[in-house]
């Protein structure tokens, strides 16, 4: 029997946010702010509070000042100001209503770190998860290219509402599995060759394709070993890099 040419697509929503700092990145920032601030120069701001003061000095000591200084606008005047914004501003959360509900459909959880795209795609009569993932339509005639197999594989299970930024023409992952002889009698394929490609998500929202895909997840790194099978698992983890957590 012959082997299936296959694409998907691991899809990235890459960090938002700064993680939280180790103990020993913390020690390392407090260090080097503290040798930076011995070793800068005083800023022009530092340095009109030194002109406010001479000011001051000479008001207290009944010296008019010069016509040019009458109208300046203080630091003090600045700093007063920079208070109020500061006092006006609310950042948002970075532990999000997502993050509370465990909302594995969101991609507005875990902000500070990457979560990738999995769906329930159809096999059969079933339903298993992987990567979006299509069979590549004549690839010894050219119909169509891998990278485009994929895109199409993408847009067949999660809809054309997802803008993603795919990297590169060549895949960046391969594995290659032997089909359960149900599958093989449905395909007439021992198995099938998988091409994997990458891609961040730029915007939009998944809008499932109920004949391609019954549910879709963002997961971390972790999460991904839990729910892809163990041959899918291999292969997508050499493409994933390490994470400092």
């Amino acid at each position: 029997m012959p082997w299936q040419i296959s694409a998907s697509l691991l899809v990235e929503r890459p960090a938002l946010v700064t993680r939280p700092l180790t103990d020993l990145e913390r020690r390392m920032e407090e260090t080097f702010m503290e040798m930076e601030n011995e070793a800068s120069l005083k800023s022009d701001h530092e340095l009109r509070q030194e002109v406010d003061e001479a000011r001051e000095d000479r008001k207290r000591r009944g010296v008019p000042d010069p016509e040019d200084l009458l109208s300046l606008r203080t630091a003090q005047d600045d700093e007063d100001d920079w208070q109020k914004e500061l006092e006006a501003f609310s950042p948002a959360p970075v532990v999000t209503e997502a993050d509370e509900k465990s909302d594995r459909t969101s991609v507005k959880r875990a902000l500070h770190r990457p979560l990738r795209l999995i769906v329930r795609q159809r096999y059969g009569d079933d339903f298993l998860w992987d990567l979006p993932t299509t069979r590549v339509r004549d690839p010894e005639g050219g119909e169509e290219t891998l990278r485009q197999a994929a895109e199409r594989a993408l847009a067949e299970c999660c809809g054309t509402d997802l803008s993603v930024a795919v990297l590169g023409n060549a895949p960046f992952g391969f594995y290659k599995e032997t089909f359960s002889s149900k599958i093989r009698d449905m395909t007439g394929c021992n198995g099938q060759k998988v091409f994997i490609y990458k891609a961040f998500l730029t915007s939009g929202n998944v809008k499932l394709q109920d004949e391609k895909a019954s549910q879709f997840e963002w997961l971390l790194r972790e999460e991904l070993a839990t729910r892809l099978n163990s041959v899918t698992w291999r292969a997508v983890d050499k493409m994933l890099l390490d994470e400092l957590l």
